[in-house]
């Protein structure tokens, strides 16, 4: 994959995130006001990331989210 990744409301603006070996990160992005925050929380998806390289045979297998909601200033 690249070095850098397009994030959130793509019609309206364009904002990027760096792609670093071994760091993941997932986002919150504000359909009002397009504020994006990263998630502090462990990921509940790096379970079925194991199970589907176990029975894939996937390498380097990797995931990326993104929740859309209005974050509490728009709310």
């Amino acid at each position: 994959h690249g070095l850098v990744r397009r994030l959130g409301l793509h019609e309206r603006a364009a904002y990027f995130t760096l792609l670093m070996s071994g760091k993941h990160s997932d986002y919150l992005i504000c359909t009002g006001c397009g504020t994006i925050e990263s998630i502090k929380a462990p990921c509940p998806v790096h379970q079925l990331e194991d199970e589907i390289r176990e029975k894939t045979g996937f390498r380097n297998l990797y995931h990326e989210l993104e929740f859309f909601g209005v974050c509490p200033k728009c709310a």
